[in-house]
C-alpha cells in the first residue's frame, strides 16, 4: 500500500521531543529529499545525547552526538 501510494514510514530519534514547527520543517524537508509523502514516528532516546537519527525501511542517517562521540573515541583508540 506505500510503495503504491508514494509512502515512506520515517522513525525520527532525537534526545530531547522536538517541537511542533520543528517537526514541521523536517517533514517538508524529507518530503523534498524522498519525494514521498512522509509518515513519521517519533521516539526520544536520551542516551543519543543531541542531534538526531532518522531510520527509514531501506536506510538510517545517524547524526547524534553519541555517534560522533563513537567515532572520536575509534579514532584515538586507534592510534
Amino acid at each position: 500500500y506505500n510503495k503504491a501510494n508514494n509512502i515512506e514510514k520515517v522513525t525520527v530519534i532525537t534526545a530531547v521531543p522536538l517541537s511542533d514547527s520543528l517537526k514541521e520543517k523536517l517533514i517538508s524537508k524529507l518530503e523534498k529529499e524522498y519525494s514521498k509523502k512522509i509518515v513519521p514516528e517519533y521516539k526520544v532516546q536520551q542516551e543519543i545525547l543531541g542531534g538526531i537519527i532518522i531510520r527509514t525501511e531501506n536506510s538510517q542517517t545517524d547524526a547524534s552526538v553519541r555517534a560522533r562521540l563513537d567515532a572520536i573515541k575509534a579514532q584515538i583508540c586507534d592510534n
